[in-house]
């Protein structure tokens, strides 16, 4: 109401109340929030500010009351009754305040009087660590790469690196399937460095993760590593294992003495992506990567280096992650110890050389002997090479004990060595004892010509029928000895040889002291150092010593004009006769001479049985010999008959029409005593003259002639002619009187003062005389040439040389003019 100065009130208005002073005795407990992330569950430390706040009213709200909630001590306060539910009290959505604070629940009445309100305090704390990881790997990493995170272990040390140490409350937590779930694990940090062992890997690919969390359970950055678990090994095998060289007795025994093999094998399917192949030769202690060593299922592993002693070659299929297939195997011995056993005195069989030590020959097949400084052990082989250890064969058959006796070794042309050793089960081979040889299989070319003996005294100079044994035998090489060559000799067709090396010389073979035998013949050939000998070149010949044993009795003229039985006659052609004591032996002969022995004909034709006439015997002019000798076919003779004979003063005309003296006559006046003329004829000939003075009339033709001792003269006739005087002083005529071309050569050994050429006629530019000196004497002093030009039968000019020699000649000597024609003197 309202009431005025003087007190008097107004109408009141009423408003009733009710003053209730007295709070709810309700009280609350067992207050929790719903995401206590703290390191304990009920430290009431989070990282959630949005909470559940749950809690226990002492008994059920009673009318009119309601429940009051607050996150922040009770400065601000909620109604959260709804949140009440009998006794039970679930606030949803309580969003707490960032640091250290507390969650406050009451019971208010009415009347605004408020209970005891319980209280729990929190902290809230949403900022996340800082510290980061690096560095993370896995411990055992067994994929192709160390690095490449696959891997066949599934139990891991994780290693990282903090960027600081953890922090007072901060936990280290790890992950091994990509942050699914995490652990605690907190005591792999020291420091900085981070070792979680006992990790295990979830199969297939993933991911490991570190992170540090603090107190209230915020986590900083993760360090992640991906990895991939795979522990499925690989289904490929392999077959066929064997090794190269296997040097063993057998080449499948895998006994060997080479320590680096190529291993072969085939694979059950060619290598999957990622797969490797691994070789192992040491059963698998150690494995290596041998991928390359596979194409397609085939594999040839080269480079395998076994170990020494006995042991197995391992080959297995791994995948990227390491997971390895079931190993095929292969079981080997490596013995890399030669023998020790040695040889020695080796030697060949047939060493056909100039010495028998040479190691020269010419055999191929050859029976090698040594001696071994002990038997061979078990399993253990001789070897022999006949071309320096290039090639090696078995002969262990050719040892006996420690002897050694290698039948049909056949050795390689040219120079070469024996080898022998003594090889052991697995191949290894001790120290070879050796031989050097030559084996010279390619005879000499050389061949012989010219055979010759010294004494041939049968009746042809080269018959080879002698009577003496003893001879040089001479023959000329086609090329001279080469070095090492031998000449070899033989005189009984090759019976028996001698070295007569010594009788070459050059080209030239002289072999003196060849002792001939019978009837055989002499073989000549060459033989080199090797013992190969040439062809053999020879000669028959007849040895006979025994001379005729006929007589030769009456000898007589068939016309001695003089005294009967004195040899002197004028007659030149005789019949020669004789009676001989018996009929001729076989190879005998009968010989005659007219000349005392100097020059033989052979007449035996002119025997009947034991009669002798030697008919048309032409006698030598003068005193001269006759000889009948008896004598055989190899030079032996027997009985001979000798007896002087004269034949005298009768002029012997050979041929021709008209008598040499009335030719010699119209050739001016020549020699008065000559003793043989000859008149040619129109053909062309040849004659030659005596030692005395001679008359040789050639007439036509192309004629030659000889004087010979003796002042002779020498009529060329007409024709082109070749006129020699010889000794004596001679006189020459050159007739061209028939117009004929005249071409004449005249010479002698000497010519001298006295000597004349006469020149019958002359064709100007068509006639010519040449003079020459024979034996090269520098002459013509006093030698006279005149000339009968135009063939009247008067010499027209002639010249005559004094006092001058052959080097001083002028040119030309005169000039003469006759019957219109002019002879020039030119020489």
């Amino acid at each position: 109401r309202v009431t005025d100065a003087a007190g008097n009130s107004g109408s009141a208005s009423s408003l009733s109340y009710v003053l209730d002073v007295t709070a709810p005795t309700t009280t609350l407990s067992g207050l929790a929030i719903s995401t206590d992330t703290g390191s304990l569950a009920s430290d009431r430390l989070t990282k959630a500010a949005s909470q559940t706040v749950t809690a226990t009213l002492s008994s059920a709200l009673a009318s009119g009351e309601v429940l009051q909630g607050s996150v922040d001590g009770g400065v601000n306060w909620s109604d959260i009754t709804s949140s009440a539910s009998g006794t039970a009290v679930t606030w949803t959505s309580a969003n707490l305040a960032v640091g250290s604070n507390s969650i406050s629940l009451r019971v208010t009445d009415a009347a605004g009087n408020s209970g005891s309100a319980s209280s729990l305090s929190y902290e809230l704390d949403v900022t996340a660590p800082t510290t980061t990881l690096s560095g993370l790997a896995i411990s055992t990493d067994t994929g192709t790469s160390t690095s490449d995170r696959l891997t066949k272990v599934a139990s891991q040390t994780v290693t990282a690196t903090l960027s600081s140490a953890l922090a007072s409350g901060d936990v280290l937590e790890g992950s091994v399937d990509g942050g699914a779930t995490w652990s605690n694990i907190t005591s792999a940090a020291n420091g900085t460095a981070v070792s979680w062992t006992g990790a295990n890997l979830a199969v297939g690919s993933s991911s490991i993760r570190l992170r540090v969390t603090d107190e209230a359970g915020n986590s900083g950055s993760a360090g992640i590593l991906s990895y991939e678990l795979d522990v499925t090994a690989p289904t490929t095998t392999l077959s066929g294992l064997a090794i190269a060289p296997d040097t063993g007795t057998s080449a499948s025994d895998r006994l060997t003495k080479a320590a680096s093999q190529t291993v072969t094998a085939t694979l059950s399917s060619a290598l999957a992506s990622g797969e490797v192949l691994q070789g192992s030769v040491d059963g698998g202690t150690t494995w290596s990567n041998i991928t390359s060593a596979a194409s397609g299922t085939a594999v040839s592993w080269t480079g395998a280096n076994l170990a020494v002693g006995s042991n197995s070659i391992s080959l297995r299929v791994t995948d990227a992650a390491g997971n390895s297939g079931s190993a095929s195997s292969l079981s080997y011995e490596l013995d890399v110890t030669a023998p020790t056993t040695t040889l020695s005195g080796l030697a060949i069989g047939t060493d056909t050389g100039t010495s028998t030590s040479d190691r020269l020959t010419k055999a191929a097949s050859q029976t090698v002997t040594a001696t071994l400084s002990s038997a061979l052990a078990s399993g253990e082989v001789l070897e022999g090479s006949v071309d320096g250890g290039a090639n090696w064969s078995n002969i262990t058959s050719a040892a006996s004990g420690t002897a050694v006796s290698w039948t049909s070794a056949n050795l390689a042309v040219g120079s070469n060595s024996i080898s022998l050793r003594v090889t052991d089960a697995a191949g290894n081979s001790g120290s070879a004892s050796s031989l050097s040889y030559v084996l010279d299989v390619t005879a000499p070319t050389t061949t012989l010509s010219g055979f010759d003996i010294s004494a041939d005294t049968g009746t042809s100079a080269g018959d080879f029928i002698t009577k003496v044994a003893s001879q040089t035998v001479t023959a000329t090489l086609s090329s001279a000895l080469s070095t090492g060559d031998v000449l070899q000799g033989s005189v009984d067709n090759g019976a028996n040889w001698s070295d007569i090396t010594a009788a070459a010389s050059g080209t030239a073979v002289s072999w003196t002291g060849a002792t001939l035998a019978g009837n055989s013949s002499i073989q000549i050939r060459v033989t080199d150092a090797a013992g190969n000998s040439g062809a053999a070149f020879g000669q028959a010949y007849s040895l006979d010593t025994t001379a005729p044993s006929r007589t030769i009795l009456g000898v007589d003229f068939s016309s001695d004009t003089g005294i009967d039985g004195d040899f002197v006659t004028t007659t030149r052609v005789q019949t020669i006769s004789a009676t001989l004591s018996g009929s001729l032996g076989s190879g005998d002969l009968l010989m005659g001479s007219l000349d005392g022995g100097s020059t033989w004909t052979d007449v035996t034709s002119f025997i009947s049985g034991s009669s002798f006439s030697w008919s048309g015997v032409s006698l030598n002019q003068g005193t001269n010999q006759l000889r009948l000798q008896l004598t055989d076919v190899a030079g032996n003779n027997g009985d001979v008959a000798i007896r002087a004979y004269e034949l005298g003063g009768q002029i012997a005309v050979s041929r021709g029409g008209s008598a040499a003296t009335s030719e010699a006559s119209f050739n001016t006046d020549p020699n008065v005593d000559i003793r043989f003329a000859w008149l040619g004829s129109s053909g062309n000939e040849a004659v030659a003259g005596t030692d005395s003075n001679d008359f040789l009339a050639l007439l036509g033709g192309d004629d030659a002639a000889n004087g010979g001792a003796g002042n002779d003269v020498l009529d060329g006739g007409t024709g082109s002619n070749f006129l020699i005087g010889g000794a004596g002083v001679d006189r020459f005529f050159v007739d061209a009187r028939g117009g004929q071309v005249t071409w004449s050569t005249i010479g002698d050994f000497d010519l001298a003062a006295g000597e004349e050429v006469s020149l019958w006629g002359w064709r100007a530019g068509v006639s010519r005389v040449t003079w020459v000196e024979n034996d090269g004497a520098v002459g013509w002093k006093g030698v006279t040439m005149q000339a009968d030009i135009d063939g009247n039968g008067v010499n027209d000019t002639y010249i005559t040389w004094t006092g001058l020699e052959f080097d001083d000649l002028p040119v030309p000597l005169a000039t003469q003019t006759g019957d219109g024609t002019q002879l020039l003197w030119f020489f």
